[in-house]
């Protein structure tokens, strides 16, 4: 009754009754405000991206340090509550512009209790294979929805749970083991030899689980616990085709060459209470994970045929491929990217009298991150577009006699250690019985590293994350029933490191077009840097280079006048205005209503400048808000200014909830929303042609250069509209029953609007929305029911066992959830006057055909709900 953060606590009691997938983050749907978007990088809290959330489990920050989403992979047989904070949380929650995600593994006790489980997938039990839309592998004027041959896979994950006294009243343990089986099969009859092969692959992941409570003495309790996660990855299969023939060169399988994984923490935390108006806690830890290819490596050239050749009738039949053949599976590899956090906290709440009661916290947050990592190319990779033409950055349409290739490396080397430090100081004041005021403020200093030693760091201080909140809930009659709250406060971001990875020195990516001039293209033998363009080994003429990584912190920007990091940039930063009304019915049931508006500020982006010569050099700054010399003006004072970020949501939700009682529990949410801007986070839905977004914090799309900010009709207003996972509309239920005989049944029901679709061309390679946003109307409404159906066998002595199962999709639907927005296959080029004075892009592209190309699949459905999924269990428990 005296909080006004908007908090879902589920408990171990509710994800036994709901269908839910294996991970505790699963759980972050049922709380108000959350859905799950994945073209917005995973969980979308109050419209915030999925890079914005931050996932603690048992006081231990477990949010992938490079990307922002949820890495940790937590099974729910190991859970014993998930908290999901989505507005107005307290100055002690940090690092998060988006939602809270707080997972407390299970802990023994006095009694015995464990249980054996089960579960086990086949997909040959799932729905409907779905269509894919491509284009046809030979004729690319050519679109075509294709259903392949549905793979073999099935998945068995037993698990093992455990919890007792060490000593009775002292000390107590919790184990808990979950190894996955996993076994996925492809037969294929390569065209190239005929030969029919059947490829199977064996996963295998081992995830184990301890904690260790004791009670040191009355006042002192320590929690300690481990987790140790180890998979061996998969190996790649050859492609198929809907016939179950494959294009794919035979002598690359089977793949020798996995990814395997690994995925620690240790973590304890203190409470100690001296008195009984004094609370100390304290928390430290560390996280540790990281991949690394096994297998033997391919050490030569690759070549990909990024167009296909058929069209060419002198080109031998051995040496014709499609669009997408790759000669070798790959020649890079990852010997190591390795990531650490450790963290150690410390809080103390006091409880105080003096006009009203007290509730005064403060604590320190302190925690040193970095990544080792040494991947990439062995060998060039060449990349061959046959027919087609490149479009140079100043301009110009060139091709050889059979298009042009791609001479590219790509690699990511570094060993880097950054760190930050917060303070916070929250009261809960009671003035009286009825009125509280939730007081707040914290602060924190933060470091990103630089990948290269020759480059500064990238530094914020006290001063720069200065994060008021405040708040109110008050008891409208005194009867603790009904609750009127609001509350307004200012969020920080701490960064990722992907900047830096990608800004900083860390990626090393350079393409070297050259034009095709021979259809022997196995002969093509550059090394690289290519150094002997025009020889027998590397034919051709040269056509441009580009680096599309150069470093923004180091000395060549500073050399060229342009790029940098603009010393005045200050960091990430929201706000959110919150009130609501909460209202008991009754004992177990209630009803909520709430308004949320969240604003971004301000936001931390590349602004990406082509410099013909050289390649894409990027200004690090806040776009539209940044200094002069720092991307302000991009393309230079005759052009517009560099737009500000902006995103905003609003959003009114009705919400009823019915606690487990009388056998039956219900929580229906309903939520009326915009989400409207020109930018959609940290995670951006604006790239997510393959259907799930791109997780890049600060250096994606949105700021490069001008032309992804402006429609083509030659306004200088600045293009605003609705964003890519905007749902006006989102009904969201879940429900159980405990029938008097030990059957459960349980559902989850979604009904949301569907999502804009927005045509894009591309100008000099960025995404331009050159008709406005939302500018063909919406996917179909998106509907989805899940539903598990359980029998618990009372054995006696407290021993059950349960069998169920869990049907996702249950109907099967297949509603369609991304819609090709490109009509043109083929870049622009058009010089910035005429951008901006505005032109006809579909009447340039008609005049161009032989350098602008039709895409034959624009508009048609390019992605569909998942088909429908089984998963059995068994359980037994005592």
């Amino acid at each position: 009754m005296k909080q006004t953060a908007v908090t879902a606590s589920i408990t171990r009691e509710l994800l036994t009754r709901v269908p839910i997938n294996r991970n505790y983050t699963d759980a972050i749907g049922m709380a108000r405000g959350a859905e799950d978007e994945p073209k917005s990088g995973g969980f979308q809290v109050d419209g915030a991206s999925g890079s914005e959330n931050r996932f603690v489990i048992d006081g231990l920050d477990t949010t992938d340090i490079g990307s922002g989403i949820d890495n940790k992979g937590l099974r729910m047989e190991f859970v014993e509550e998930v908290q999901v904070k989505t507005s107005g949380y307290n100055a002690e929650y940090r690092a998060s512009t988006g939602g809270v995600i707080n997972a407390i593994t299970r802990s023994g006790s006095n009694a015995w209790h464990g249980d054996i489980g089960l579960y086990h997938e086949d997909n040959e039990l799932s729905g409907d294979i779905r269509p894919e839309l491509r284009l046809n592998p030979v004729d690319t004027t050519i679109a075509e929805h294709v259903t392949k041959p549905r793979d073999g896979d099935r998945q068995t994950e037993p698990t093992f749970a455990l919890g007792g006294p060490i000593l009775r009243d002292r000390m107590w343990f919790f184990a808990g083991y979950a190894p996955n089986f996993r076994r996925e099969s492809r037969t294929v009859t390569f065209l190239e030899n005929d030969a029919t092969q059947e490829f199977v692959d064996d996963e295998r992941g081992h995830r184990l689980l301890g904690n260790v409570t004791t009670r040191l003495t009355d006042a002192l309790r320590l929690k300690v616990s481990v987790m140790n996660d180890e998979f061996r990855g998969g190996y790649a299969f050859p492609s198929i085709e809907p016939d179950g023939t494959s294009f794919d060169n035979p002598v690359s399988f089977p793949d020798s060459v996995r990814s395997d994984s690994f995925d620690r923490t240790v973590s304890a935390v203190i409470d100690w209470a001296p008195t009984n108006r004094l609370y100390v806690n304290v928390a430290t830890g560390i996280y540790d994970y990281g991949s690394k290819d096994e297998g033997e490596f391919f050490d030569g050239i690759r070549y990909r045929v990024l167009e296909s050749n058929f069209g060419f009738p002198e080109v031998p039949g051995n040496l014709k491929h499609v669009n997408g053949y790759d000669s070798s599976i790959a020649n890079a590899r990852n010997l190591k990217d390795d990531w650490r956090r450790v963290q150690v906290s410390g809080d103390l709440t006091s409880y105080l009298n003096g006009l009203g009661d007290h509730t005064l916290k403060t604590g320190v947050q302190y925690e040193r991150f970095g990544n080792d990592v040494d991947s990439g190319n062995v060998l060039p990779d060449i990349r061959l577009s046959w027919d087609d033409s490149w479009q140079t950055l100043d301009g110009r349409a060139v091709r050889g006699e059979y298009g042009y290739y791609i001479v590219r490396e790509f690699k990511t080397l570094g060993d880097v250690t950054g760190h930050n430090l917060g303070f916070f100081v929250q009261d809960a004041w009671t003035i009286n019985n009825r009125l509280t005021l939730n007081l707040g403020v914290r602060t924190e200093r933060e470091l990103i590293p630089s990948y290269r030693d020759d480059a500064p760091d990238l530094e914020f201080s006290f001063a720069d994350k200065f994060a008021p909140r405040v708040g109110f809930a008050y008891d409208l009659t005194g009867s603790a029933r009904s609750k009127l709250y609001g509350f307004w406060g200012v969020y920080y971001d701490l960064m990722k490191l992907d900047l830096a990875r990608g800004a900083f020195g860390g990626d090393k990516w350079v393409d070297y077009m050259i034009t095709l001039d021979t259809f022997d293209w196995p002969s093509i033998q550059c090394d690289y840097p290519p150094s002997a363009i025009g020889s027998s080994s590397c034919p051709g003429t040269f056509i441009e280079e580009i680096d599309y990584r150069y470093p923004s912190n180091g000395p060549e920007a500073v050399a060229l006048g342009v790029g940098g990091v603009d010393p005045d940039m200050k960091p990430v930063r929201t706000q959110e205005l919150t009130v609501g009304l909460d209202h008991e019915l009754n004992a177990t049931m209630s009803v909520g209503v709430r308004y949320v508006h969240k604003q971004l500020d301000r936001t931390i982006e590349d602004v990406g400048t082509q410099l013909p010569g050289v390649g894409e050099i990027y200004f690090i700054t806040n776009p539209g808000k940044g200094s002069e010399d720092f991307g302000l003006f991009p393309l230079g004072r005759d052009f517009p200014q560099m737009p500000h970020a902006k995103r905003e949501y609003d959003g009114l939700e009705l919400a009823l909830r019915k606690r487990l009682a009388d056998n039956w529990q219900l929580n229906a949410v309903y939520t009326f929303s915009r989400l409207y801007g020109n930018y959609s986070g940290l995670a951006s839905s604006d790239e997510s042609d393959n259907g799930t977004g791109r997780t890049d914090p600060n250096v994606e799309r949105y700021f490069d250069g001008l032309y992804g900010l402006f429609d083509t009709s030659g306004s200088l207003d600045p293009l605003y509209g609705v964003l890519a996972t905007d749902r006006p509309h989102i009904l969201n239920l879940q429900a159980s029953y405990d029938f008097p005989w030990g059957t459960t049944v349980g559902g989850n029901q979604l009904m949301a609007s569907g999502t804009p679709t927005t045509r894009q061309i591309s100008q000099n390679g960025i995404p331009v929305w050159y008709q406005g946003r939302n500018s063909d109307g919406r996917t179909e409404a998106l509907s989805r029911t899940d539903l598990s159906v359980q029998h618990a066998f009372q054995l006696g002595g407290g021993r059950r066992l349960s069998v169920g199962v869990q049907i996702f999709n249950l109907f099967d639907e297949e509603n369609v959830t991304r819609i090709y927005q490109r009509p043109y296959r083929d870049r622009f080029n058009v010089s910035d006057e005429q951008f901006f004075n505005g032109f006809d892009a579909d009447a340039l592209a008609s005049a161009n055909r032989d350098d602008v190309r039709p895409d034959p699949q624009f508009l048609q459905a390019a992605g569909l709900q998942g088909e429908r999924e089984l998963r059995f269990l068994a359980k037994f428990s005592f």
